[in-house]
């Protein structure tokens, strides 16, 4: 084995989800491992992002002139745009801001909501930036409760005996990031509940909330279910739903009573937000072409979880469709007699797949045994060649295990 594969092994072995990922990207022949979508660009997206006079006019703020438009009003106006696009109700208490990206934004979001120090009460599993971003200055600390796919949904006898007088934010995801779990209306209200008698700030990262499930059923909103006596962040981010990686910006909408100290979080970084893509943004989410582009990217990833689930039949490999988001975990049977990380090494080393581990998302103890919770992760928003591909690599390999 080469250095660099010595290297990339123990990346893939003990590492989180960021380094993983960065792994296979690099190695692999089929690259099922970033939850972003990767497919070709449409035409009028093209045609957006090089449009010479949206360009011309960015490069126009923070002109004197009084015909010429200021960073903040490209700002509000890409607000707006996004609100609507979102579906997020028409209500003067909800205050919206933007900044680099989603990860930026949820970083931001959790130490507004923690900016006294207290515990973040999440869920597990949940993605693991989340759990670094809490305690990255040492003044907050992490205490879960259990969601699938140990429980259905959510444990909510245990969330409830959770929510102690120190819980000074609860954080869920929805969908959930890796399961494509995604947290009923009456969830969220009883979540909702448990926060305004602790006096807790809920937040929200509903970053995949453009993918619905199979049945179309819309994705439920935290802004469109708070009530105003509630302290609440939501974040949301673009972008990488259109397969642009770099060029990114993430959203932030909260409760007025919270947006001082989601600004006074912000201030520093909101002048590093580009012009360019303030505008750019306001005016693709406004386009009524982005509409079929996402009806399309849904329908190719329900396409790719069905394909993959009819060539995973009878492999050791059990497809777990996500309800929503564009996400899939794949768990491993009694056939399969070795660990997850194990498995993806083989998938990824031997025959070219690129997968994540689902221990990336682990962080407490769960319920049974460690063999009670085999999955690997695998990103459906895929060319469906690629999955077809994919599936096929799949089937050989695993055959070859059993053999």
């Amino acid at each position: 084995m080469t250095a660099a594969r010595e290297v990339g092994r123990d990346l893939l072995l003990g590492a989180g989800l960021t380094e993983q990922e960065r792994f296979v990207a690099m190695t692999a022949a089929v690259d099922l491992g970033p939850g972003y979508p990767q497919l070709s660009l449409p035409t009028w997206l093209v045609d957006v992002l090089t449009d010479e006079a949206t360009i011309r006019r960015t490069l126009a703020v923070d002109s004197l002139s009084p015909h010429r438009p200021d960073r903040m009003s490209w700002e509000r106006e890409l607000v707006a745009v996004v609100r609507g696009f979102l579906g997020i109700r028409d209500d003067a208490g909800i205050h919206g801001f933007v900044t680099f990206s989603g990860s930026a934004a949820l970083d931001r979001a959790i130490r507004a909501a923690l900016i006294e120090g207290g515990t973040l009460l999440t869920t597990n599993p949940s993605i693991d930036i989340a759990t670094k971003m809490t305690v990255e200055d040492g003044a907050a600390r992490v205490r879960y409760v259990a969601s699938q796919p140990f429980v259905d949904e959510l444990d909510l006898d245990e969330f409830r005996a959770a929510m102690r007088e120190d819980i000074r934010a609860v954080l869920i995801t929805s969908p959930q990031n890796p399961t494509g779990q995604v947290f009923s209306a009456a969830t969220v209200d009883t979540v909702i509940d448990a926060c305004l008698a602790c006096r807790s700030v809920l937040i929200a990262d509903q970053t995949f909330c453009l993918f619905p499930g199979a049945g179309g059923e819309p994705v439920p909103l935290l802004p469109n279910l708070a009530p105003p006596e509630l302290d609440w962040i939501c974040v949301w981010d673009t972008g990488k739903t259109f397969g642009l990686h770099e060029d990114k910006l993430g959203f932030i909408f909260c409760s007025a009573s919270l947006s001082h100290r989601v600004m006074s979080r912000l201030n520093t970084l909101q002048f590093g937000v580009s012009r360019r893509l303030l505008a750019q943004f306001a005016v693709i989410l406004a386009d009524p072409r982005v509409w079929q582009y996402l009806a399309d990217l849904n329908r190719t990833v329900h396409r790719n979880a069905r394909e993959l689930a009819a060539a995973l039949v009878d492999t050791g490999l059990r497809p777990v469709p996500p309800t929503a988001g564009s996400l899939m975990l794949l768990q491993l049977d009694d056939r399969l007699v070795m660990t997850e990380t194990e498995l993806s090494r083989f998938l990824l080393t031997a025959h070219g797949i690129g997968v994540v581990d689902f221990g990336s998302f682990v962080h407490a103890a769960v319920p049974g045994a460690v063999r009670d919770h085999r999955y690997l992760r695998v990103a459906l928003a895929r060319d469906p060649v690629v999955i077809d591909v994919a599936a096929a690599r799949l089937r050989a390999a695993l055959a070859d295990l059993q053999r």
